[in-house]
């Protein structure tokens, strides 16, 4: 079967049945790319949902039940090491033939998706320890650790939303402690309310960046890990891909110039690669709120059944299930004057004693969007 040939940078894993590597190997390859495959196929394949699908990916078949067996493994072995999984839908955004926005729904992603998350995960972990032990210069993706402030915070909000668990040993934080709570939360079979506290975690955590030192992924609950795979190709990646490509080509042993060079350029590109990083993730969260502001004026007056996802003095978020999040202004909470309770994350009625709280589903109307300040408002009319 004669494919495409493509220009790589490999690496070849071996693993035991309890997801423990035994070994491995990092070359520069030629692959013969012979089938070009999408997540929505190959999780067809998995769930034998479409007979002309599996006709078509025939040759393949027992390829594809071995990576899902291994990734099964791998993510069981990452789960009880205390690798945090947030389960926060993003949004899909489709577009008609005119660019205009035709609907908004969550990305689904099925396992076909995690499998090649799990082998990104492994490589990118076994190239960041490779180089690490190597002392080359090299730019780490790390996650630090919470701080213990936010960490009590978290527990009181988590009390007083009424689970019945807590984050242990918050002055020596393990991510396993998070993850037992993530455990706690999807245990409840209510998907709301792990969105709205999925949510809470993920900002009482830091914010991921480059580095030129191996300081560990705390979510992931990593000593080491870089971003190295594709399909996502980002600046750090490509200077590490010259780095791997340098130390192959001379036997794993550099002249004291070039290195010199390379960690200046290290530290100097993790830093800026930082930096982009939040300008680039603000314009995409921009961008999306924009699309979403125009979907929504061509829905001003329809309603619409959410939940509550954030309380403020100014008013209520409230979230959708097509992703789209609106604002209740306490203007528009017209039935009462509402006192905000900022400790317990709700408002409460002066004269009703009605509370409006997180994870609390409620039915609004959309009643009026600005495109320009990408702001969409919503009156609650039932809940």
């Amino acid at each position: 079967m004669h494919g495409e040939d493509r220009l790589t940078l490999s690496v070849d894993m071996i693993f035991d049945k309890e997801g423990k590597l035994i070994s491995n190997t990092i070359y520069k390859a030629v692959i013969n790319v012979t089938k070009k495959m999408t997540y929505e196929k190959v999780q067809q394949v998995i769930d034998r949902s479409n007979k002309e699908t599996l006709y078509e990916y025939m040759d393949y078949i027992e390829d594809i039940e071995l990576m899902v067996k291994l990734a099964k493994i791998l993510k069981d072995k990452r789960n009880k090491e205390g690798s945090i999984n947030f389960d926060l839908p993003e949004s899909k955004i489709i577009l008609d033939e005119r660019e205009e926005v035709s609907n908004i729904e969550p990305y689904k992603a099925g396992f076909a998706n995690n499998v090649i998350e799990e082998f990104m995960l492994a490589t990118n972990k076994v190239i960041a320890e490779t180089f690490f032990h190597l002392e080359a210069p090299f730019i780490y993706r790390i996650h630090e650790e919470p701080d213990v402030d936010k960490l009590r915070e978290l527990n009181e909000t988590l009390k007083n939303l009424g689970l019945n668990t807590s984050i242990k040993g918050i002055n020596k934080i393990h991510p396993k402690s998070i993850s037992d709570v993530m455990d706690e939360v999807t245990n409840t079979n209510d998907e709301k309310k792990q969105m709205v506290i999925s949510a809470l975690i993920l900002r009482s955590l830091k914010i991921a960046k480059y580095s030129e030192l191996c300081l560990g992924h705390f979510g992931l609950a990593f000593k080491y890990y870089c971003h190295f795979t594709s399909p996502i190709r980002r600046y750090p990646d490509l200077f590490i891909h010259r780095v791997i490509s340098e130390y192959i080509e001379n036997g794993y042993n550099l002249d004291e110039t070039t290195l010199s060079k390379r960690y200046a350029q290290a530290k100097e590109y993790a830093f800026i690669s930082s930096d982009s990083e939040k300008i680039a993730t603000e314009i995409e969260r921009e961008c999306d709120d924009l699309y979403k502001a125009k979907y929504m004026k061509k829905h001003v007056g329809d309603e619409y059944e959410g939940i509550v996802s954030g309380v403020t003095k100014f008013g209520l978020y409230i979230k959708l299930d097509n992703t789209v999040e609106g604002l209740v202004t306490m203007q528009n909470l017209n039935d009462d004057y509402y006192i905000h309770d900022e400790k317990n994350m709700r408002l409460i009625g002066d004269r009703t004693k009605k509370i409006y709280e997180l994870g609390q589903k409620v039915k609004i109307q959309v009643i009026k969007v600005n495109e320009q300040l990408r702001q969409i408002d919503f009156e609650i009319i039932g809940g």
